[in-house]
C-alpha cells in the first residue's frame, strides 16, 4: 500500500484502488490481479491508547500515525505500508490491507494473538442468521445474487483425527462429519431453499461468511465469520459504509448483551433444574436441539475445556460430578474474564460475573462451527435470536 500523509489521501488511495483492480480485471491474468482489499474488524479498550494497543509484535513494521483515529502500518523500510487502521467508534477498529489473503490471514492472526488488548470480532451463525432475515432479505432487491457459506467440523466425534483435507487414506478409515458448502442464488430463491435446507441438514445453521451486495453496481463483500470482509466490489465508499452498518450492528447486540442481566443476577431456573450450584453473574443458556453423543460430549470437555483448545480460548478445571453434569471454572484467556459453564448433554449454562459480551460472541461462533449447529440461546429468558434481529433493525434503521 502507499504511504499517506492525510486521511483525504489515504481515502483517495483506496478508492482509486477498488476501482481501478475492477476495470482491469478483464484485461489481467487471474494470477496478476491486483489482490482485493480486506478489512479486519477489530475490537480493543475505547479509553487505550492506539498506538500502545496496536503496535504489532513483529519488529519489521511500526506504526505511524496520520491524523486522530488513522494509523499506517509501516514496512521496516519504510517504502510501503503494510495496511492502515482506521477508528470506527467506541471499541471497533478496522485493519485495512491489500496482500494476499493467505498472507494477511496470517498476519492479523500472529497479530492479534500478541496484542493482549486487542480482539477480532466473532460473528456466530445466529448473528448471521439475523443479518439475512433482517437486513439483507429487507434492503436488497429480489434478483440480486447473495453468496453464503457453511462449515461444520465435527471436530469433537473423534479429536484425534486431524483435518488435514489430503486424503490420507489412512484418515479415510476413520471419517469425522465435515460440511463445507457455498452457495451464491439470487435472493428470492435463498430466501425460499434456506429454510428447508436447516430442517434436513443442521449444518447450514454453522455460517461461516454472507456476501452483502453492494448498493450500486456489481459485486458485494464478503462477510466472514471471524470479522474479515472482503471488498468484491468496485466502491471503497460502499464497503466502508456496510463495514461500519455492521460495527454499529454488533455493537448494539453486544450492549443488549450487556444490560440484560446485570452483574449480581444469578442463574436461576436452568442452573437449578439441572442441580447445578447457582453461579451468580449473566446467564446464558445454549440448548442443543439434539442431545450430544455421549462421546462428543466427553470428547468437548477433555478437548476443549481441560486441554484448552485455542479456538475456545477458555483455561480451566472441568469438575466432574456425575456421568451427566460437569462444572467449569476458568478464564477467557483474551480477556482474563472468569467464565463458568455448567455442562450437560443437552444444554450449557455459562455465567461471567463481568460485563464482556465478546466472550459471548465468540464461544457461540466456535460452538456452532465445531460442536454443534443447532442452538437455541436465551440471555435472562430473551431469546439471542430474537436480540440479534432487534440489533439489526435498529442499526439497519439508523444507517444500513
Amino acid at each position: 500500500m502507499k504511504i499517506c500523509g492525510t486521511r483525504e489521501e489515504f481515502l483517495a488511495h483506496l478508492i482509486e484502488y477498488c476501482r481501478s483492480r475492477r476495470e482491469h480485471r478483464e484485461h489481467e491474468e487471474e494470477g496478476s490481479r491486483a489482490p482485493l482489499l480486506k478489512s479486519y474488524l477489530l475490537e480493543a479498550p475505547a479509553a487505550a491508547d492506539p498506538m500502545a494497543v496496536f503496535s504489532p509484535p513483529d519488529t519489521a513494521q511500526r506504526l505511524q500515525r496520520v491524523e486522530e483515529g488513522l494509523f499506517c502500518m509501516v514496512e521496516e523500510n519504510e517504502e510501503r505500508a503494510k495496511g492502515y487502521i482506521e477508528h470506527v467508534s467506541g471499541p471497533y477498529w478496522l485493519f485495512y490491507s491489500n496482500e494476499r489473503s493467505s498472507d494477511s490471514d496470517r498476519f492479523v492472526e500472529r497479530w492479534v494473538r500478541g496484542a493482549p488488548q486487542v480482539e477480532q470480532l466473532w460473528i456466530s451463525g445466529l448473528l448471521f442468521q439475523a443479518l439475512w432475515d433482517c437486513w439483507l432479505v429487507q434492503q436488497h432487491q429480489e434478483h440480486r445474487y447473495i453468496r453464503m457459506s457453511f462449515d461444520f467440523r465435527d471436530l469433537f466425534s473423534d479429536p484425534d483425527l486431524h483435518d488435514t483435507g489430503d486424503g490420507d487414506p489412512e484418515d479415510m478409515l476413520r471419517e469425522r462429519r465435515v460440511s463445507r458448502i457455498n452457495i451464491m442464488e439470487q435472493k428470492q430463491t435463498l430466501q425460499n431453499t434456506l429454510p428447508a435446507l436447516q430442517r434436513t441438514l443442521s449444518s447450514f445453521y454453522a455460517i461461516h461468511s454472507l456476501r452483502f451486495p453492494a448498493h450500486q453496481g456489481r459485486g458485494g463483500h464478503d462477510v466472514y465469520f471471524n470479522g474479515k470482509v472482503t471488498n468484491r466490489s468496485d466502491d471503497f465508499i460502499d464497503h466502508r459504509r456496510q463495514i461500519r452498518a455492521l460495527c454499529g450492528i454488533y455493537g448494539n447486540l453486544t450492549n443488549m448483551l450487556e444490560d440484560l442481566v446485570p452483574f449480581g443476577a444469578g442463574a436461576e431456573g436452568d442452573a437449578g433444574q439441572l442441580g447445578l450450584a447457582d453461579v451468580r453473574g449473566s446467564a446464558v443458556v445454549i440448548r442443543f436441539a439434539k442431545a450430544l453423543d455421549p462421546n462428543r460430549y466427553h470428547h468437548f470437555v477433555e478437548h476443549a475445556l481441560r486441554e484448552g483448545r485455542t479456538e475456545f480460548a477458555l483455561w480451566g478445571n472441568p469438575v466432574v460430578l456425575d456421568e451427566e453434569h460437569v462444572h467449569f471454572y476458568g478464564l477467557d484467556m483474551y480477556y482474563w474474564q472468569e467464565v463458568y459453564l455448567q455442562l450437560t448433554a443437552d444444554r450449557i449454562v455459562l455465567t461471567m460475573p463481568g460485563r464482556r459480551a465478546a466472550v459471548i460472541h465468540r464461544f457461540l461462533t466456535q460452538l456452532q462451527m465445531l460442536l454443534e449447529p443447532n442452538i437455541r440461546v436465551d440471555v435472562a429468558d430473551t431469546d439471542f435470536g430474537s436480540l440479534a434481529a432487534a440489533a439489526v433493525k435498529k442499526g439497519v434503521d439508523g444507517d444500513a
